[in-house]
This record gives structure tokens, sequence and C-alpha cells, in this order.
């Protein structure tokens, strides 16, 4: 006697239970041509640089993107890195409007300092310290006592110490 068995299961039935109702095949549709596209002609791919002192979470924030909602669309996708390089987070746009962005996150890593080669370099050259601030601000000198900045925007770490020795020559 041939043993019956449970469709949905795939275990044989309890003896004296009915075989389970087939389910119905799922009939999928084909994709069609037209459905599908480049994916530069249908979204775009934007990269930021946020501020200093911005989190990942900041970004969830519609109004954080005030300034430049009227660039962004729709399943755009905008890739953001701290301006220290501590982190890097990747985001698609659900809604844009003219002063607001709603966007979700993706994904998010956090980088340390041995990720990211130049915010690991500082030197410290007399009462100066050298330092790559980011993108933005680029190699700075900072006074080490009160922490400010007294020079910033150099491209090299070079340019910096060279600005911070004639800065000490000058102060002699």
């Amino acid at each position: 006697m041939a043993e019956t068995k449970d469709k949905a299961t795939d275990k044989p039935a309890a003896k004296g239970q009915p075989e389970a109702p087939a389910k119905p095949e799922r009939k999928v549709q084909p994709l069609e041509n037209q459905r599908m596209e480049e994916a530069e002609f249908k979204r775009t791919v934007m990269v930021a640089t946020a501020h200093p002192g911005t989190l990942p979470d900041d970004l969830l924030k519609p109004e954080y993107w005030a300034y430049v909602s009227n660039r962004l669309k729709p399943w755009d996708e905008i890739v953001v890195r701290a301006d220290d390089g501590t982190w890097l987070a990747k985001y698609v746009v659900t809604e844009a409007g003219r002063t607001y962005a709603r966007v979700h996150m993706m994904e998010q890593h956090n980088l340390s300092t041995r990720d990211v080669a130049l915010s690991a370099t500082r030197l410290v050259i007399g009462e100066y310290e050298v330092l790559h601030r980011g993108e933005h601000q680029k190699w700075s000198v900072v006074r080490t006592n009160d922490r400010a900045v007294v020079h910033e925007f150099e491209e090299t770490q070079g340019g910096a110490v060279n600005w911070a020795d004639e800065r000490i020559k000058a102060d002699r």
C-alpha cells in the first residue's frame, strides 16, 4: 500500500486524515524589457561629507537635507562620509520636497583610526599640533594649550609643518 503524504509539509499524512488540498501554484510574470534600465538612467548616486560632529542618525531628520533637497528624488542613493573619516553610511531617498528629504539608512560603517590613515597622523611641533581635520579643513595647525585652530586648509602635511615652523621662528 502506498503511503499518503501531506503536500503542504511533505510528511506522511496521519492515518485517517484527508490529504491537504494542494496550493495553487502562483504565477509569476516574467520581467519585460521596459521594466529594466541602467541604474544611471533612473537614479543618481550622490556623495556628501557631513560636518564635524554629525552622526549617521542625524541624517534621518528631514530638515537635515533642506539646502540640497531640490537636487534629490525618490530612489536616489546618498553615500555620506564623516568629515574626519570615522564613519560612512549609505541612504536611499524615499521622499523629497522643496525644503526636506526623507531618507532610509541602508548601511553604516564605523571606521577606526587604523582604517583612516590621515586622521591617525598627528605631529607635535613645539606648542602646535599638525593634524588632518578632514576633506574640507584639510591639514591644520592647532595650538596645543587651548586647542585653537591657528591655520587650516593646507593641501599637504608638509605645508602645515612648514607653516608651524615659520610661526615658531616668528614668535622667537
